[in-house]
């Protein structure tokens, strides 16, 4: 399941991990940009007004994890995000990059800050985040990139479907793939 494309409610993801059984996904191709805001905390951010709002018009429903929000010059003041949808972390992009990369067509942000002004004034406005040839990098705060929401499915109310809950589509694509067509 790790790698594969799969679509929850009309939203193209790729499944990035297992976590006790459930599918952390992220969401590919939305075509939705934002800022990331006045500054680089994320708790405060219209990315996460932006993520947060998208995800509620989905009706996709997910387990809530906890985000770090350390940057990455260590500053541990933004400290951690208990929620059920926020862009990945650098040390999550790292972790998951040989996943996502064939998959990125488009700038992104991430939710690490690049540092903090108690640490380095210039730091404390960028913010990790991906290009489009799927580069980690750092961008201004003020600019405007892609939303890609990372979230943990529930196994349960997903992937415990009989046949007569999926589209003939659904079930076309899955035989097409299992057959490798």
């Amino acid at each position: 399941m790790i790698g594969d494309i799969i679509t929850v409610k009309g939203v193209k993801c790729v499944v990035l991990d297992e976590i006790n059984g459930n599918p952390f996904v992220i969401a590919l191709d939305l075509d939705i940009e934002s800022p990331f805001g006045k500054s680089n905390n994320y708790k405060i951010s219209k990315l996460r007004e932006h993520v947060e709002s998208w995800f509620k018009d989905t009706g996709i429903k997910a387990i809530a994890r906890d985000v770090d929000l350390t940057a990455m010059d260590g500053y541990k003041g933004y400290g951690a995000l208990n929620t059920v949808v926020a862009p990945l972390t650098f040390d999550e992009y790292r972790k998951y990059n040989h996943i996502l990369t064939p998959h990125i067509k488009n700038w992104f942000w991430l939710v690490t800050p690049w540092g903090s002004s108690e640490k380095d004034n210039w730091a404390s406005n960028y913010v990790c985040s991906v290009y489009a040839d799927g580069s980690a990098n750092h961008s201004y705060y003020d600019y405007s990139y892609g939303l890609a929401p990372a979230f943990i499915l529930d196994k349960n109310q997903y992937f415990n479907k009989s046949l007569s809950d999926f589209t003939n589509e659904e079930l076309i694509a899955e035989l097409n793939k299992r057959l490798k067509v």
